[in-house]
């Protein structure tokens, strides 16, 4: 029942359709084809590999020609030299084992630095490249610009190997599908469509492009592992950047992002190109770049979304409400947080010129003032999110000034951003369990259906009427409800500093007075300590203990709501009264 349960599922069915046809096929066709279908098996493997990458991790290599390629040198060396039956598995570890350590030299060249993950494109061009010119060169070890021959085949063939093929392109459809719907596949997605929020969570996004890249760098490598003794031949061709190319040009027309779309590309393409490249090669690759062309601009989700929408019924997701642990609430009035000295300067621009504050236990304090205040770079300071060049931030006595945003967040110091910031890809309930995790690593092979949230959580889910909205894509929410969905999103992170930046923008007044309400219910009843910007003064008189006025990114006055609005300081500064 479960396995019929599974053919519920859109891909599911669209695949088990591919698989069907590719089983009949060779029955009806002749050996030549069938050939001609097993090659395209294995490109069809390799094309899983870039759609994981690039489909689902937004991670565009132009070079992973070179994981295939070596792969399939890796199996041709070692089955040559060695030429026994342990020589050729030591070849399919090599083949995807060094596939792997290169996925992950690079990733961690360009995900780790400082440089943009942008640059993968860059470096992985500039791979191909290079491993192309040392197959070519180490001649000895590669058989240079004539490449290997005589490549040990499989132990069986006909039927049989095709069937194989088949097999093994099942298995990894499989193992890819189970990746990419499990709790790490929501994650890596999140992290694709907003790595910044995703940081924010506590999650360590660089590894979690690592990971992505390195998986789908180990499908090449055993792509490549069965191409060179299915083929016979390697080459430098494998390794170039033409190939690589053309995995993208696959996955492209196919429709990335959806696994059965690299499957539908690779095969197609790969079935047609012999036929028409003997009637006229020219022509068919101008034919394959200006359908390449159209999918981009035109279809970006590939010959795949003509067969229609997906209306799968999902299992829905279950809240449990925590229970409140016994935490020993400390004495209201401790400093939590301590700002010394802060400087933010950008050149000759200063934006926090020597900031002094503190930040109580149970305190919610509003920071005021005009535009270009420095009071969103205040929060982005204390965050992580920019560096400071002078002074120090302490969290409960201990220095954060080198910590990474996702570290502070683990730290249970959350924040809003001044424009909504939430995973617009997802359901509210998959950007709801996201921030539930809090950083932590979340489940390889399993799709969890539960999400733990605090009482505080769950009460503004209602609150906002959220609770009714779980099932919609957080994208197609109004803005009010996006902004409420974030400030659901931190709070799930149970966390003891709450920075907000203008949380109630685009909010009602009804809506304003009910999240006002469990604001001071954070601090009064769960000790929280808060820190909000804001520009309603109406609303800062309702909610804040103390109010602090930033002027040209140093402290003008701090203290009381009713010293704070009565100043003529104030007035002159930010009311746009006048003294006297």
């Amino acid at each position: 029942m479960k396995i019929l349960s599974l053919f519920k599922n859109k891909l599911i069915r669209d695949l088990a359709i591919i698989i069907c046809l590719l089983v009949i096929l060779p029955m009806i066709s002749t050996s030549y084809f069938s050939s001609l279908l097993g090659k395209a098996i294995i490109f069809a493997i390799l094309a899983i590999s870039i759609d994981i990458a690039w489909g689902y991790g937004g991670i565009l290599s132009l070079g992973h020609s070179v994981f295939f390629g070596l792969g399939a040198y890796a199996f041709a060396i070692m089955s040559l030299q060695g030429g026994s039956l342990f020589a050729s598995l030591g070849g399919v570890a090599l083949g995807i084992l060094l596939p792997v350590l290169l996925a992950f030299l690079v990733s961690w060249f360009v995900f780790y630095s400082k440089s943009s993950p942008f640059y993968i494109g860059v470096v992985t061009l500039s791979l191909s490249i290079l491993f192309e010119q040392l197959s070519i060169r180490l001649s000895s070890l590669t058989g240079g610009q004539n490449g290997l021959t005589n490549i040990p085949s499989f132990p069986f063939s006909g039927s049989m190997l095709y069937y194989f093929l088949l097999s093994l392109l099942v298995l990894t459809v499989m193992v890819a599908y189970q990746f990419v719907k499990s709790d790490m596949g929501k994650l890596v997605v999140a992290v694709r469509d907003n790595e910044e929020r995703c940081k924010f969570l506590g999650y360590n996004t660089q590894w979690i492009r690592t990971l992505v890249f390195v998986f789908s760098g180990a499908i090449a490598g055993f792509a490549g592992v069965l191409y060179a003794p299915f083929d016979g031949f390697v080459s430098p061709s494998l390794l170039n950047f033409t190939l690589a190319t053309e995995i993208i040009v696959w996955v492209a027309i196919g429709g990335r992002g959806k696994l059965v779309g690299a499957v539908i590309g690779a095969l197609l393409i790969n079935i047609l190109s012999p036929i028409f490249n003997d009637i006229s090669p020219y022509l068919w690759q101008i034919f394959l770049g200006f359908i390449f062309v159209l999918a981009v601009v035109f279809v970006p989700n590939g010959l795949y979304s003509f067969t229609g929408k997906a209306k799968d019924k999902t299992t829905p997701y279950k809240i449990v409400t925590k229970a409140k642990d016994p935490v020993v609430k400390q004495d209201k009035g401790n400093d939590v947080l301590v700002i010394r000295g802060v400087k933010v300067a950008y050149g000759d621009l200063t934006i926090l010129d020597g900031l002094n504050l503190a930040l109580r236990s149970g305190e919610l304090q509003c920071v005021v003032g005009p535009n270009g205040a420095g009071k969103s770079t205040l929060i982005n300071a204390i965050t992580g999110r920019v560096k400071y060049t002078e002074g120090s931030i302490t969290l409960e006595k201990e220095q954060i000034c080198a910590w990474s945003p996702q570290k502070i967040a683990r730290s249970r110091v959350a924040r809003t951003f001044q424009s909504t910031n939430i995973i617009a890809s997802l359901t509210v309930e998959e950007n709801l369990q996201l921030a539930s995790r809090k950083g932590a690593t979340p489940s390889f092979y399993k799709n969890g259906k539960t999400i733990n949230l605090s009482s505080s959580t769950v009460r503004l889910l209602h609150e906002t009427k959220l609770h009714e909205k779980l099932t919609v894509i957080a994208g197609n929410l109004s803005h009010g409800d996006q902004q409420a969905l974030e400030l659901c999103m931190v709070l799930a992170l149970e966390p003891k500093v709450l920075l907000l930046d203008e949380p109630t923008a685009g909010l009602t007044l009804a809506e304003r007075k009910k999240i006002g309400e469990i604001f001071k219910s954070l601090g009064r009843d769960e000790g929280l300590s808060l820190m909000i910007i804001e520009h309603d003064i109406d609303f800062v008189k309702e909610i804040a203990d103390r109010v602090t006025l930033l002027h040209s990114g140093k402290i003008a006055m701090d203290g009381s709501v009713t010293e704070i609005t009565s100043s003529n300081l104030v007035k002159e500064i930010y009311l746009g009264g006048r003294v006297g």
